[in-house]
C-alpha cells in the first residue's frame, strides 16, 4: 500500500469508482472510507490506483449536511444519522478544510462531509491506497511523507 498526506489529496480523484464501505465515530473522531479505486493526477499524466481507504481522525469539527433539490436547500444532519456515500464526486482541501461530496447511498440526495483542520497530529489524514503498477515517481512521493 501507498501512503498520501494532506497535500497531495488535491491530486485525487474519484471517477466511475464506488464507496464500498464506511466507518464512521464521531466520538472517536475517526472516518474511514473504502473506496474501489482512484486516480492520481501527476504532473505530467494520471495514474490509475486500485481499491483503498481514506483515512481522517483527531478533526476539531465534523459537519455533514444533505442538498434537496426540490425544497432547494441544505439540511444540516446529526452525526449519528450520516447517509453513508455511494461515490465521492468531489474531494479537496481548502485552508484546512476537508471537503468530501456525492451521492447518499440510501437516500439519493447530494451530501457534503466537511472535517476542519487537524487537531492532534499531521497524520490526521492519511490515504492509502493499492497501485495497479509500479511507479517510482508515485513512490517517491509517499516515501517523503512516511
Amino acid at each position: 500500500m501507498i501512503r498520501l498526506g494532506l497535500e497531495h489529496i488535491q491530486q485525487l480523484s474519484f471517477p466511475d469508482f464506488n464507496v464500498t464501505g464506511v466507518k464512521f465515530d464521531p466520538a472517536c473522531r475517526y472516518l474511514e472510507i473504502a473506496i474501489d479505486g482512484a486516480f492520481f493526477e501527476d504532473r505530467s499524466k494520471g495514474k490509475l490506483l486500485n481499491y483503498g481507504k481514506l483515512c481522517f481522525s483527531h478533526w476539531e469539527d465534523f459537519k455533514a449536511a444533505q442538498y434537496n433539490s426540490t425544497s432547494d436547500n441544505w439540511s444540516p444532519l446529526p452525526l449519528n444519522c450520516i447517509d453513508n456515500l455511494k461515490d465521492i464526486c468531489g474531494f479537496k482541501y481548502i485552508k484546512g478544510k476537508v471537503y468530501i461530496e456525492g451521492f447518499g447511498k440510501t437516500s439519493g440526495l447530494w451530501t457534503q462531509l466537511v472535517k476542519i483542520r487537524q487537531f492532534l497530529t499531521c497524520q490526521s489524514c492519511a490515504i492509502f491506497l493499492r497501485k495497479m503498477a509500479h511507479d517510482e515517481n508515485l513512490l517517491s512521493i509517499t516515501h517523503k511523507l512516511a
